[in-house]
């Protein structure tokens, strides 16, 4: 269970609703992490740019998502 409150989209301000449909509409869902950060908008817009990023790296998917989860581990996120 989340430490914090989760932002749902009916009790987002209007520019979080605004990424929160261009999400669903690429994700078809919310991930629960965007629903974290939105508590702080200017924080979530940079991530998402961020994550944009290193999408378009040349790493392999696979080898991506392994590194995530192993920084994940190493930094003790059980998420």
């Amino acid at each position: 269970m989340a430490r914090l409150s989760y932002v749902e989209p009916e009790q987002a301000p209007p520019d979080v609703k605004a990424t929160y449909e261009k999400l669903k509409a690429a994700r078809g869902w919310i991930p629960n992490f965007m629903k974290i950060l939105a508590h702080y908008p200017k924080g979530m817009h940079a991530a998402i740019g961020m994550m944009g990023g290193l999408r378009e790296g040349k790493l392999d998917p696979k080898l991506r998502q392994l590194a995530y989860l192993k920084v994940s581990r190493v930094n003790g996120c059980h998420y």
